[in-house]
C-alpha cells in the first residue's frame, strides 16, 4: 500500500526541518521497537476506559511535583519543556499505574481464586541449595562443577564453603535460595529438584554457558493471600498483553 504524504503536514519539526510520519516509522522499525510501540498502543486502547477522578489525578500530580521538587511553576514548566511533553500528557502517564491496577482487577479479579486453584503448582514455593558457575575464556566450568558435585556428594565440603570459593567477590555468598516461586526457577532445574527429592545433590545442569548444581530442601504450598492474588493478576495481565502484541504484530503492514 502506497501513501502520498505530499498533502499531509509534517509529524514534527527539528528546528526548521520537517519530519514526516514515514521517517519516524522507519526509525521505530530500524531500532526494533515496533513491538514495544504496539504494546503502548494496546495499553492506551485498553486503559483509556479506566476512569480516574479529577481529584485523584490532581493528587497524583501534586505528589509527583513534591517528590521531584517541582512545586514552583517555573521549575515545573521547565521540566515539561525538557521532557517534550505537556501537562495533559504527564497527568495521563501518572495515572497509568492506577489504571493498570483497575484494569487487572476488573478483568481478572473475579477469577483470581479459580486461576490459583487451576494452576496451583505454578505458585508453590521451593527452598533449595544452588551453585552456579559461568564458563569463560580462561576456564571450562564443566570440569570445575564436576569436581564440586563430587565434593558435595561425598560430604567433603559444605554448600556455604563452596559458595564462598565460587563467588569470592560477593560480601556474603550463600548457596541457599528461597523460598521462591517455582515459576521463577529454570524448568531444567525444577525438573531435577522434583526428580531427586530432598537432600540429594543433583548432577550439574548445563543452561547456556553456565553449569548449575542444586539440592532440594523442601517445597512449600503457596497461600492464596493478597500478595499472591496481585501476582496472579499481574501475570494474567502480562500474558494477555504479550498475546495481543504478538497477534497485532502479525497484522502490521507498512506503506511503501
Amino acid at each position: 500500500m502506497r501513501v502520498d504524504e505530499t498533502n499531509h503536514p509534517p509529524l514534527m519539526f527539528l528546528g526548521d526541518k520537517p519530519v514526516k510520519g514515514s521517517e519516524v516509522v522507519d526509525i521505530i522499525r530500524r531500532q526494533g521497537m515496533t513491538k514495544l510501540f504496539i504494546r503502548k498502543i494496546i495499553l492506551d486502547m485498553a486503559l483509556k476506559e479506566m476512569i480516574i477522578s479529577p481529584e485523584e489525578e490532581s493528587q497524583l500530580l501534586e505528589d509527583f511535583r513534591t517528590k521531584e521538587q517541582l512545586e514552583a511553576d517555573d521549575y515545573y514548566i521547565d521540566f515539561l519543556s525538557k521532557k517534550q511533553i505537556d501537562d495533559k500528557m504527564l497527568r495521563y502517564d501518572l495515572t497509568m499505574p492506577k489504571r493498570m491496577v483497575m484494569y487487572r482487577e476488573e478483568r481478572w479479579g473475579p477469577q483470581a481464586s479459580a486461576i490459583y486453584l487451576k494452576h496451583k503448582d505454578r505458585f508453590d514455593l521451593v527452598v533449595y541449595q544452588r551453585l552456579k558457575l559461568d564458563s569463560s575464556e580462561q576456564f571450562n566450568c564443566a570440569d570445575i562443577m564436576r569436581e564440586v558435585y563430587f565434593r558435595l556428594k561425598e560430604h567433603e565440603e559444605s554448600w556455604e564453603s563452596l559458595a564462598k570459593q565460587l563467588n569470592p567477590s560477593q560480601s556474603e555468598p550463600s548457596a541457599l535460595s528461597g523460598p521462591v516461586p517455582v515459576s521463577e526457577v529454570e524448568p531444567e532445574v525444577l525438573q531435577a529438584l522434583r526428580k531427586a527429592g530432598p537432600g540429594k545433590v543433583c548432577r550439574p545442569i548445563r543452561i547456556l554457558n553456565s553449569m548449575i548444581i542444586v539440592q532440594l530442601e523442601y517445597f512449600e504450598s503457596a497461600t492464596f493471600d493478597n500478595e499472591l492474588r496481585n501476582r496472579i493478576l499481574q501475570m494474567e495481565f502480562e500474558n494477555w498483553l504479550e498475546e495481543e502484541s504478538t497477534k497485532m504484530l502479525k497484522n502490521v503492514s507498512f506503506p511503501r
